[in-house]
């Protein structure tokens, strides 16, 4: 609880005065922080501008509308699941009695702003964010956790993502552990399946739902994962920051001083990541 309360008014002074504190924070939530401010995400309220996507269940893929269906059978008042696409939009919200949430509509960042599944949108990793790591003040009395399934890198891919009030934590996580365990044992086993017929590379990496394992941990465990895409590995944290560093300068239109401010980085640190990714102007 007492790290949750430095998270707080880290994330405070970040909001107040661009302040960026690394040493008690995650990098992917760093990177998300910066990008939900970029995109000028309400420190308060949600964004309401995003119209919401009209789901069809019947057109849904087959796997999808078998997901909805298990997923039904997932009975808890207190936790509220949803099914999201890869473009953020929500395919299914459980039953629940958690009323006081605000509507949400879609989870990138540049409309809610720092999630499990904004972060897992992002890197195609799972990702747990804890009360204050949320960006936006709706959500800093909850925990979210997401749970990237259903195959291979690409458009088919789809987020479980596990939203829980903090003082729900336990049950959040036993609840997290069956879904991985359901909905990853099947997909490991369909993996062995393609991997005996096929006889090509494929993930069979086991994914750790611990929330405190470390970003390098992660880092470690997501680039052994795409080891067979040995030219395209797009999500590293090295790769994130490069990018998040070029949409700062995009954002503020090269000015330097703003632009460290708002990564929460000195001047000199920037221009030697400039340098060191080889950003041009």
């Amino acid at each position: 609880m007492k790290q949750q309360s430095e998270i707080c008014r880290a994330r405070s002074l970040f909001m107040t005065k661009g302040i960026l504190n690394r040493e008690i924070l995650p990098s992917e939530i760093v990177y998300s922080w910066v990008r939900s401010k970029l995109h000028n995400i309400s420190f308060e309220i949600l964004d309401k501008n995003v119209s919401e996507k009209k789901v069809n269940i019947l057109a849904l893929k087959k796997n999808c509308s078998i997901i909805i269906k298990r997923l039904r059978q997932y009975k808890n008042d207190y936790h509220q699941i949803y099914l999201i696409d890869m473009d953020g939009y929500i395919l299914y919200k459980s039953e629940s009695l958690l009323t006081q949430l605000p509507n949400i509509i879609n989870f990138k960042e540049e409309v809610i702003g720092t999630t499990a599944a904004g972060i897992t949108l992002i890197t195609k990793i799972d990702a747990e964010v804890f009360g204050c790591e949320h960006f936006n003040q709706e959500l800093t009395n909850y925990l979210s956790g997401s749970i990237l399934i259903d195959g291979e890198i690409d458009e088919s891919q789809v987020i479980l993502l596990v939203l829980s009030p903090i003082s729900r934590l336990l049950e959040h996580n036993q609840l997290k552990k069956a879904l991985i365990d359901d909905f990853r044992k099947e997909e490991e086993e369909a993996n062995k399946v393609a991997k005996n017929d096929e006889n090509i590379p494929v993930n069979t990496v086991n994914r750790d739902e611990n929330r405190f394992k470390t970003t390098s941990d992660k880092k470690e465990i997501f680039e052994d994962k795409h080891s067979v895409f040995n030219d395209c590995k797009l999500f590293t944290l090295s790769v994130i920051e490069k990018k998040t560093i070029e949409e700062a300068l995009k954002y503020y239109n090269w000015n330097m001083r703003q632009a460290a401010i708002a990564l929460g980085i000195g001047r000199s640190t920037l221009y030697r990541k400039i340098k060191e990714y080889d950003i041009q102007q």
